[in-house]
């Protein structure tokens, strides 16, 4: 069973030679280059019965071994996700499930209904490896290049791999982050099988929203910050691909959703954190979330302000041009999202922030009363931290109907923090009990929502009438007249339902202790 601690980056094939150079020095290597071609088939059923529970079994060609290879990548057993994997040596090309010793994973490998597994994906990759010795220890440096191949489809390979030989695991970070000056390396959003799936699926990268985070109840508060943060990370990165590939609207908003996410969840321990470093966490993410705020922002107004009202009066004037503009604008917003992801700043913020966890570098601060409180049980301080989010949330819901436009959209934010909250700590308290108060919650965004998506809009419009002064200005500016005045009555009856929701959220009954 693989124990390793290793760290996967991806890497651009014409980069090839200079990784080598900066990567595997004569003077800092321990043994000599190896090389060696390793070919592989990836199994799976027809119907691919394998790649719909996140499993792969593959055997690889090593000179003249054949090694079987399964891995279970969050696949499900008795309601857990499980992440396992296990090599064994076969006679040839052929997979033998008998030869799994773990008997889950020989189970999640064997196809149901007498499917038989049959060759899926091949590659064909050139394999350069090399001991590397540092004062803190030794990292052994893998370097693939080649091909991947299903049917017509192919995908080149660039990965490197780094793993642990002797010292800590964040020594990995920091040879990581000293390559990255050279050479633009990208932490890849997902396991090594994703390529392989995505060419077996021959589907585009899909969107994924966040999923269920448990946190270990008897865990201590530091314990929680990591599994929070691995969790957006896992979030974030689960859409680049939506967002890079693909003009799903869905990929955009998912990737600013779990960026809202992490800024909550490190907002929650921010009384533990040493300040500079909360402070570049936070910085980086404002800065990725501005630069996707446009395609965002843009997408809602098409589809969600504009499109019902165009769809509801097809005849009406200016509708063409408004929705011609507005395609435009789309376009050149998704390009400055996807040129923020693919930044190496970005990739920068992806790889730090990984490598902050590992260390738990927080802890290099004094010891004081507040950074003692990350040695405490999570449960001691979820509860301060849901009181002290809903008493606000209640504060400003009391006077709501009073409430200015400014401080109506501040309580939004607030009853977004709760809910971000709540879905971080619900584990520890038991779904059931949660169930009620979160219902009760999203009805209450979903109004707020609504009225800051019309504040909005009403921005947008401003702005497009003002960028055109020619023939089409006009008929944009009567479209933009006749979506504004629709909202502009619905967010009216909307409003008085609204009065209704929040009063019956701040007389929830709490489901936390104390």
């Amino acid at each position: 069973m693989s124990t390793e601690t290793e760290l996967r980056l991806t890497f651009r094939p014409e980069d090839l030679p200079k990784l080598k150079n900066a990567a595997m020095p004569r003077s800092r290597a321990r043994e000599r280059i190896q090389t060696q071609r390793i070919t592989s088939v990836l199994f799976d059923t027809a119907d691919q019965q394998l790649c719909r529970q996140n499993i792969l079994l593959e055997v690889r060609k090593r000179g003249d071994r054949y090694v079987q290879k399964v891995r279970a990548n969050g696949s499900r057993i008795n309601g857990v996700n499980v992440y396992k994997e296990w090599e064994n040596p076969v006679p040839s090309e052929e997979p033998v499930l008998a030869a799994i010793a773990d008997l889950d994973l020989r189970r999640l490998a064997t196809p149901g209904n007498g499917a038989d597994l049959v060759p899926a994906v091949r590659s064909d990759l050139n394999r350069t490896t090399r001991i590397r010795k540092f004062d803190e220890g030794e990292i052994a440096i893998q370097i693939d290049t080649g091909s991947m191949n299903a049917g017509t489809a192919a995908e080149p390979v660039a990965e490197l791999t780094l793993r642990l030989r002797a010292g800590l695991p964040n020594l990995l970070f920091r040879f990581a982050r000293e390559l990255q000056e050279a050479i633009p390396l990208r932490v890849p959003p997902s396991g090594s099988n994703a390529l392989a799936f995505s060419l077996l699926s021959g589907e585009e990268p899909k969107w994924r929203k966040s999923g269920k985070l448990e946190i270990d109840e008897n865990g201590a508060v530091e314990d929680a910050l990591i599994s929070i943060v691995r969790h957006c990370l896992d979030h974030l990165q689960g859409n680049e691909e939506c967002l890079l590939s693909s003009d799903h609207p869905e990929g955009v908003h998912q990737m600013r959703v779990a960026m809202r996410r992490l800024r909550s969840g490190l907002r929650n321990f921010r009384a533990v954190l040493p300040p500079g470093q909360y402070d570049h966490l936070v910085g980086e993410l404002r800065w990725i979330t501005k630069e996707l705020a446009d395609a965002r922002d843009l997408d809602v107004f098409t589809e969600e302000i504009v499109g019902p009202v165009a769809e509801r009066f097809p005849d009406a004037a200016g509708f063409e041009r408004l929705n011609g503009r507005l395609a435009e604008n789309r376009v050149e917003a998704r390009a400055a999202a996807r040129e923020a992801i693919a930044s190496k700043r970005y990739a920068r913020f992806v790889l730090d922030t990984r490598a902050w966890i590992t260390d738990r570098a927080w802890r290099n601060q004094a010891v004081t009363e507040e950074s003692a409180w990350l040695f405490r049980p999570i449960s001691e301080l979820s509860n301060v931290l849901l009181r002290k989010r809903f008493k606000k949330v209640r504060n400003m819901g009391r006077q709501f109907d009073e409430l200015p436009e400014e401080e109506r959209h501040q309580l939004r934010i607030e009853v977004k923090k709760l809910r971000y909250a709540v879905d971080f700590f619900s584990s520890l308290y038991g779904r059931g009990r949660v169930k009620a108060f979160v219902e009760r919650m999203q009805k209450l965004q979903d109004g707020l929502g609504y009225m800051n998506d019309v504040v909005v809009a009403g921005s947008l419009l401003e702005r497009l009438q003002n960028e055109e002064n020619g023939p089409d200005g006009v008929h944009i500016r009567e479209a933009a007249a006749f979506v504004l005045g629709w909202h502009t009555q619905a967010a009216v009856e909307a409003q008085k339902h609204l009065s209704e929701d929040v009063a019956d959220f701040i007389a929830s009954k709490p489901f936390w202790t104390g």
